[in-house]
């Protein structure tokens, strides 16, 4: 930027330079800074407005303090060496207050404080740009799931698949999110990612010890959330899990299998290595269905299982226990010996957020519905989803009335026209069925039955998460 340019910025009115470096890439501030480092306290003082307009320039994405709330968090736990929990002198102890302060979360409550640097705008903006293209991922797997040979519906399913596949960004077509459901899938998205901030470990041991042995701190995180919200972050792993399994042709085998709207009830796990390259958050995925040089409607069955058994082999972990053993400790009779569960901390209601959008504030529609005992059209039509397709791909969890009718009212019509309306998880342009060699390596790679084996969660840490917590 020209010299004399930038002293002129500097001469002009405060709201003059926040406008004007507010236009420039998190890069290009730092090369600024580099120049002129008085500049640093203007970003310094003025920080929340750079944030706001970071997040101005992904539109979709709410700027309200619920949303804000959970960013700040993440940032936060990314600017810190290791998590709450990690602490060496007390780590029960700050872990139970971080927990205590993030489940009384409001419109009142302080933002977690964050650096006020430009690493931190840098991990915002890059968080809010992997956020909105999961979004779009998830939509166009909306939009491959139902057969249709209408050449108008299969045009824009094209031109969805050219907008998100090749170039990242989320297209508006007949099976675009409602306001209320893009809402609830982007704040599930931030949860799904502040888990994985809490408890990925980027090192998994291989030395006979599992990774990720924070039972008992995951049960904890998943314990102080709203049971619908809890819900909704399920249906988020199951929908991300679902585009993973399209992508590198799994057909399934080493998916979890869950039951909608019950998260940790009746489930199989899932292979130890996929479970492991859903920890690493929403950024990290991004990467991994990027990296392949070949579309994956492109490549065909034998060259995806190439790909996939190359990272079982890479990232090699042992035991799974990041989602599905808390979700499912969380709800079961049997406590493993790393686990701990207190009933009365789990939140019954959530005040309701300024900005959000209306019924976003409690479950959705289809939740509500189903668990209705005064219903019965509606809870039916629901109960026969969740039997065709007990994987939870669908994020059932999110839908409104509007979607369910769509939902019937395109399979109907796929029926009548003499096309298969069964839902799969996975629908390939390359084969319809796996091989008998492709189900075995899948399953002799990443072993959907593998389990962990707990530590002991000491009687003293136990104790002070039910005094501070109970």
């Amino acid at each position: 930027m020209d010299q004399n340019l930038l002293r002129l910025i500097f001469d002009s009115p405060v709201e003059i330079q926040v406008m004007i470096l507010g236009q420039l890439s998190v890069k290009e501030l730092h090369t600024v800074l580099l120049g002129n480092p008085q500049f640093m306290e203007v970003i310094d003082q003025e920080f929340h407005s750079f944030v706001r307009l970071i997040f101005e320039k992904c539109p979709n994405m709410p700027y309200n303090l619920e949303i804000r709330h959970l960013v700040h968090r993440i940032v936060s736990l990314k600017a810190s060496p290791k998590p709450p929990f990690a602490n060496s002198k007390n780590g029960p102890r700050t872990y139970a207050n971080w927990i205590k302060e993030f489940s009384k979360r409001s419109d009142d409550a302080m933002l977690p404080t964050i650096p006020r640097t430009l690493e931190s705008l840098s991990r915002i903006q890059l968080l809010l740009q992997s956020v909105e293209s999961w979004v779009g991922r998830l939509h166009y797997n909306f939009s491959r799931s139902y057969p249709s040979q209408d050449p108008q519906s299969f045009e824009s399913f094209l031109r969805t698949q050219d907008m998100v596949i090749v170039h990242g960004k989320d297209s508006q077509d007949e099976h675009s999110f409602s306001a209320v459901e893009s809402y609830r899938i982007r704040r599930a998205l931030l949860l799904f990612e502040l888990y994985c901030t809490l408890f990925h470990c980027s090192n998994p041991c291989r030395n006979g010890k599992q990774h990720n042995v924070r039972v008992s701190e995951q049960m904890l995180f998943l314990q102080s959330l709203q049971p619908f919200l809890l819900t909704e972050l399920d249906a988020i792993y199951g929908m991300i899990e679902c585009y993973l399994d399209w992508n590198w042709h799994l057909y399934g085998i080493p998916c979890r299998i869950s039951l909608p709207l019950h998260p940790g009830h009746n489930v199989e796990p899932g292979g130890e290595t996929l479970e492991y390259i859903m920890s690493k958050g929403l950024e990290s995925l991004i990467r991994e269905v990027s990296d392949d040089m070949v579309p994956p409607y492109e490549y065909n069955d034998f060259g995806a299982i190439e790909r996939y058994c190359a990272r079982c082999i890479v990232y090699d972990p042992t035991g799974n226990s990041f989602f599905t053993a808390p979700l499912s400790h969380c709800f079961s009779d049997y406590q493993g010996l790393d686990s701990i569960r207190i009933p009365t901390m789990v939140p019954t209601s959530m005040v309701s957020w300024r900005g959000a959008p209306d019924r976003t504030n409690g479950p959705s529609w289809l939740c509500r519905t189903y668990f209705d005992p005064d219903e019965k059209q509606n809870k039916d039509r629901i109960a026969a989803l969740i039997k065709e397709d007990p994987h939870n791909w669908m994020g059932l969890a999110f839908w409104e009335e509007d979607r369910l009718n769509r939902h019937f009212k395109l399979t109907e019509e796929a029926r009548i026209s003499g096309i298969d309306p069964e839902f799969q998880r996975s629908s390939y342009q390359v084969t319809t069925d796996p091989t008998d060699w492709h189900t075995e390596w899948l399953i002799f790679m990443d072993d959907p039955n593998v389990g962990y084996v707990g530590t002991r969660l000491p009687d003293s840490a136990a104790a002070i998460y039910r005094s501070i917590l109970g």
